[in-house]
């Protein structure tokens, strides 16, 4: 119990007025039991308890000569400054409790190694010997973690992670929330959107890598709305946190009974969901159902029926229907047996509009979105490859499904798309080109989404020569003008007329960052290609730019690195389709034209003999096997990267084992020893995004040896790449 401030002032002022006052005084004195109530008080809303300290003894001096009354005061400050010097001396294991309360312990802002030390309760010099990672101990960065010595290992806080971690929507809204403190509000299509982390969380390890993961159960709601919309979510931990890497989504207004992973990964969820007589606000089946995560989505193994003691693999989606073969993300086709074709309907329902013509037999889809459960069918929502788009079901019977799988999920990309100025009464190009005249004012662009979840919202980036030029966002489908088999739109040019050049559109998901396609056209004359058997031009190469005169035999020319300036010289001959030449260096050089003329391949020797790669291409991105170009394996052959070259431009996307993302950086020379590398950033999520860096060592392209720093935490790991078997990746302390 601890007395009120107010209280506490009071009280203070009768103890200092019995000080100054003679035998006159007319303030009551305080009793034992009130001048103990004020400890508290006193040490931890004031917190000045040496102060205190120095009054309570200056009034010990000046109370010795008071009548009995006052010598009984006396015997009550003296319990009083026995009570503070008590409570003075608990301090350290206070520190170490409320102030320290993990370890290892993670830096916050204004930490300093020293201040960390007495907050902890240990040495500056033992902290220091617990911490060989740490270099200088004048530099430490909010968010590392820092060992506390003499104290046992204690996890991450799981539940502060979940209550603030990055999400995706998977019904009021799409994209991705970020929740504070368990909770996020933000506006959606049809309302204000409120998400809450409902739990209960669990955790352990789903993904087999040692490191923490965690389950976690959360709910949407849209405004002025009676729905309840639950989804569970599998966070995968990561050096940043934890990091979304797959979601379900459950039912409206259920109860969830309990989560938890057990050692092999599995996730058990058991809650009373809808049963197949149940109304929209009633949930009355007892179900137990199995997840786990593969290949970094989150599959549905089996459930049980708690209440009839029966089981049902997960195939079987539906009570008291078929098993479905399908899930969301994967192709599939209207089955040419029965020659059938699929009805697409408005809502998952039989009584549901119609929405277009049927898909025919044998036609491909995508399964947007689903499974929805209605009259004792499986329904899907697709898009077909031939435009319609709606509900559809995946069959009657376990003995005739009218949809069947083609494929595993694919990753959503652009396709078909084409540039032009005139469009017939389907809004489809009639004059495809890459080639425009200099008075352009507007062009015409067609093209398809594959495997592009419904209402995504997509970024139109224009380029001029490589240069950013203009970006604007929308959301895919229903604010795009409808052409047959795909999609249209007309697109202005800034300032009335197209520039002399060249342009690139590129489609990229705003949610993620991931580029899904894009095309090029160019303003203005086109020059004419080079003939074939010569070496004649300006190239891109893996490391620099280089200007070649051919003149019948001889060859002279010269190249500037990446980011140098300085050029270097070289003259040769030419013997059929091979260059040798000896730079001003002395270094020998030795190129062979491929792909028609439009690009090379070589080597250039050092001075000790070694040979090194030298690639290029007259225009365009560098191909695979050359530079930057290509695909390596990561996270132990979890994962891997995959980056285009060009010119000194390198861009890519990555997978690491549970969630993909997108990189853009520069061609750079790294080090002392100036090897070939590529720094830039990387994207994954709101949470998950930041520095990068890639190296050859010793120039070797089959192996990338890098790092990452996550600038929203701070946090470095190492991230390293092989074109076949995974070695040892280097441990780094911090990524620049």
């Amino acid at each position: 119990m601890f007395v009120r401030v107010s209280n506490l002032s009071g009280l203070l002022t009768r103890i200092c007025a019995v000080s100054h006052l003679g035998d006159n005084h007319i303030l009551p004195a305080p009793g034992p039991f009130e001048i103990l109530l004020v400890l508290p008080a006193l040490l931890w809303e004031i917190g000045i308890p040496l102060a205190v300290v120095y009054l309570l003894y200056r009034l010990w001096r000046r109370v010795g000569a008071l009548e009995n009354e006052v010598i009984q005061m006396k015997k009550q400050i003296t319990v009083l400054l026995l009570g503070i010097i008590l409570s003075l001396l608990p301090q350290t294991g206070r520190a170490q409790s409320d102030l320290c309360p993990t370890n290892p312990y993670i830096v916050q802002a204004g930490d300093t190694m020293a201040k960390i030390a007495r907050k902890c309760g240990v040495t500056l010099s033992a902290l220091r010997q617990a911490n060989p990672q740490i270099v200088n101990i004048n530099r430490i960065e909010i968010g590392d973690r820092i060992n506390i010595p003499g104290r046992p290992a204690s996890g991450p806080d799981i539940d502060a992670l979940l209550a603030n971690a990055t999400y995706s929507m998977l019904v009021s809204d799409t994209g991705y929330i970020t929740l504070r403190d368990g909770h996020a509000v933000r506006p959606g299509p049809n309302g204000q959107v409120e998400v809450t982390l409902m739990g209960p969380s669990a955790q352990g390890d789903v993904n087999g890598d040692g490191v923490a993961d965690a389950a976690t159960i959360l709910m949407e709601q849209t405004a002025n709305t009676t729905g309840r919309f639950y989804s569970l979510h599998v966070m995968i931990g990561a050096q940043a946190g934890l990091i979304e890497a797959d979601a379900q989504y459950l039912q409206d207004r259920i109860q969830i009974n309990s989560l938890h992973i057990q050692n092999d990964g599995a996730i058990i969820l058991d809650m009373v969901t809808k049963g197949p007589n149940d109304s929209g606000i009633m949930a009355t089946r007892h179900v137990v159902q199995t997840y786990r995560l593969q290949s970094g989505r989150l599959q549905m193994l089996s459930e049980r029926d708690v209440d009839n003691n029966s089981d049902r693999p997960a195939s079987q989606v539906c009570p008291n229907t078929y098993p479905t073969r399908l899930q969301k993300g994967m192709r599939a086709r209207v089955a040419p047996q029965p020659p059938k074709p699929n009805t697409v309907r408005s809502q998952p329902a039989r009584q549901a509009s119609p929405t277009g013509s049927p898909i025919q037999p044998g036609v491909g889809m995508t399964l947007i979105d689903g499974p929805r459960c209605a009259d004792r069918w499986v329904w899907w929502y697709v898009q077909a490859d031939t435009g319609q788009m709606g509900w559809t079901s995946e069959g009657a019977s376990a003995n005739e499904y009218w949809l069947e799988p083609v494929g595993e999920p694919l990753m959503p990309v652009v396709t078909d798309l084409v540039f032009c100025t005139s469009l017939d009464q389907n809004m489809r190009c009639t004059d495809p080109a890459t080639n425009f005249s200099p008075t352009l004012g507007r062009i015409e662009v067609n093209w398809r989404y594959a495997n592009l979840p419904l209402n995504s919202r997509i970024q139109h980036r224009w380029t001029l020569n490589g240069q950013r030029y203009h970006t604007r966002s929308n959301v895919s489908w229903s604010t795009n003008r409808t052409a047959t088999s795909g999609f249209e739109h007309t697109y202005y040019a800034p300032g009335g007329v197209f520039a002399n050049g060249e342009w690139r559109l590129e489609f990229t998901d705003a949610s993620t960052g991931q580029v899904l396609g894009g095309g090029t056209f160019t303003i203005g004359a086109v020059p004419s290609p080079p003939p074939t058997n010569t070496f004649n031009g300006t190239w891109q190469s893996n490391f620099a730019e280089i200007t070649i005169n051919q003149a019948g035999s001889q060859v002279s020319g010269q190249y500037v690195q990446y980011g140098s300036g300085s050029a270097t010289t070289f003259t040769g001959a030419v013997s059929g389709d091979t260059l040798s030449a000896t730079t001003s260096r002395g270094t020998p050089v030795r190129l062979r034209l491929v792909d028609n003329g439009q690009g090379f391949r070589g080597n250039w020797i050092n001075a000790s003999g070694n040979s090194y790669q030298w690639c290029g291409v007259r225009s365009g991105p560098l191909p695979a096997g050359c530079g930057f170009s290509g695909t390596w394996l990561t996270h132990n052959g979890k994962g891997w990267v995959e980056m285009a070259q060009t010119g000194a431009a390198i861009s890519g996307r990555y997978y690491n084992g549970a969630t993909t993302g997108t990189i853009n950086g520069q061609f750079d020379l790294f080090g002392s020893r100036q090897e070939y590398s590529v720094t830039g950033s990387y994207y994954a999520a709101a949470n998950d995004q930041g520095f990068f860096r890639f190296t050859h060592t010793n120039l070797d392209i089959s192996k990338l040896q890098g790092c990452w720093r996550n600038t929203v935490t701070t946090k470095s790991g190492p991230w390293c790449g092989w074109t076949d078997t995974p070695g040892a990746c280097p441990a780094v302390n911090r990524c620049e």
